[in-house]
């Protein structure tokens, strides 16, 4: 094989040891984290909650809503959002009166926007 052969096949294995590495940290963070997934086609594909995530690569998908996003520590932070306020960390109340809407914080979050675990 040619130098430009050699390089791309030293690349192509780089790639397939970062993959098998970011496969094994992502899956260890995710269960130290104590986050429940269903594995599939023997770790490649894990649903976590309303997520496709592919560990491998970092990519996530939300099944109801079709937004992607890339990394673990993304997915961890989508996963812990606030259900109530959609991790804004407030919502919309109105005055005394009726009139207006004020802005309040979230009650379920403390106006952090991620859902606090009870201890």
């Amino acid at each position: 094989m040619g130098d430009m052969g050699d390089t791309f096949g030293a690349m192509r294995q780089d790639s397939q040891r970062r993959r098998i590495k970011n496969l094994d940290s992502s899956t260890k963070l995710l269960i130290e984290k104590g986050i429940k997934f269903e594995s599939k086609n023997n770790g490649i594909h894990l649903i976590v909650e309303d997520f496709d995530f592919y560990p491998s690569t970092g990519l996530f998908k939300n099944r109801k809503t079709g937004k992607k996003g890339r990394g673990v520590f993304s997915l961890i932070k989508q996963i812990q959002k606030c259900k109530s306020c959609n991790g804004r960390g407030y919502g919309y109340g109105y005055s005394e009166y009726g009139i207006a809407t004020i802005r309040v914080a979230c009650p379920q979050c403390d106006g952090e926007g991620i859902t606090r675990t009870k201890k």
